[in-house]
């Protein structure tokens, strides 16, 4: 069985356009401005080891990653 979560906040702000996004309090969380990509957050389960090397992907503890998409 496959579960996918997106946050309602996150999704729309990987859908709205950047100047709306800069001037919202909290749709611009994550997005690291510098090197133009996003900083997720993830919970899950299995092994990353086939998106390990696609992704710039940080193991912090078992079954929490944080994952930096352009």
């Amino acid at each position: 069985m496959e579960r996918r979560k997106i946050s309602p906040d996150f999704f729309m702000a990987i859908n709205i356009s950047v100047s709306v996004r800069k001037n919202t309090l909290n749709l611009n969380v994550g997005f690291d401005e510098y090197f133009e990509e996003w900083e997720i957050i993830i919970r899950y389960t299995g092994s990353l080891n086939n998106i390990r090397e696609e992704l710039n992907i940080t193991v912090w503890e078992s079954n929490i990653a944080k994952i930096c998409l352009p």
